[in-house]
């Protein structure tokens, strides 16, 4: 017996015949599968790169989407994040800042809305200031876009 694992060594001693026309053309087909699959990783690679340049809280929110569609620990193993940054990530709590751009989210979506969506960021800055709430006007436009509000451009109103 040679190592812990004497069944290992036994195979590493056996004679393994030459592949026969049917192992030959399983093996070309493998080698096949196998190119297509680096070429795949390679397009997701490229895919990928330009997404981790944004940051990993990116790429956390996607994998928190694509979870139930794929193993967490394929996604971070393919983006390139470890899954102990991803739990972490999961299981912090909002920070004050994003808790304050939902509340003022509300507030603009509620201005918006009073509006009759007519209203854009300049004007929606304005009316949050006549209201008596400070908040700088280039935030007003960060949480319109994030919220999909969009004010009506001249004589497309109705």
């Amino acid at each position: 017996m040679r190592g812990p694992h004497p069944e290992l060594s036994e195979l590493a001693d056996s004679h393994v015949d030459p592949p026969t026309g049917m192992d030959r053309n399983g093996l070309r087909r493998l080698r096949r599968s196998v190119h297509r699959l680096r070429q795949e990783r390679e397009t997701l690679n490229e895919s990928v790169r330009g997404v981790r340049e944004r940051g990993a809280t990116v790429l956390f929110r996607f994998i928190s989407v694509a979870e139930p569609l794929f193993p967490v620990a394929t996604l971070c193993r393919v983006l390139g994040v470890s899954r102990a940054g991803y739990y972490a990530w999961a299981q912090r709590p909002p920070s004050p800042r994003a808790l304050n751009d939902a509340t003022l989210t509300e507030w603009i979506r509620d201005v918006h809305t009073r509006s009759g969506q007519t209203y854009g960021s300049p004007r929606v800055h304005a009316a949050l200031a006549a209201e008596g709430r400070r908040v700088g006007r280039k935030r007003v436009a960060r949480l319109m876009r994030q919220a999909g509000l969009r004010g009506q451009i001249g004589s497309a109103r109705q």
